[in-house]
């Protein structure tokens, strides 16, 4: 582990700390928890979901009957071999 100082705005202090009390764990446990979280989305975790979704709320029905074997010819422009 590598220490580290950081300043929080008070009420973020005040959320972490009834947070760390109420799961008995420690204020740095919560703190390294929540950067983890946050970290993990936006590797894209939550970022493949969250365009999926939107995806499905245009609606678009129809396209190319062989969208699923030329996948990389429309995504990308490549040819087949």
């Amino acid at each position: 582990m590598k220490r580290t100082q950081i300043y929080l705005p008070e009420h973020t202090h005040q959320t972490l700390l009834r947070l760390a009390q109420k799961r008995k764990v420690s204020f740095a446990q919560i703190v390294r928890v929540c950067i983890d979280k946050e970290m993990g989305r936006m590797d894209g975790d939550d970022f493949g979901k969250k365009t999926m979704k939107a995806i499905a709320r245009l609606g678009i029905r129809g396209g190319p009957k062989d969208l699923s074997t030329n996948l990389d010819q429309y995504l990308y422009g490549k040819t087949k071999r």
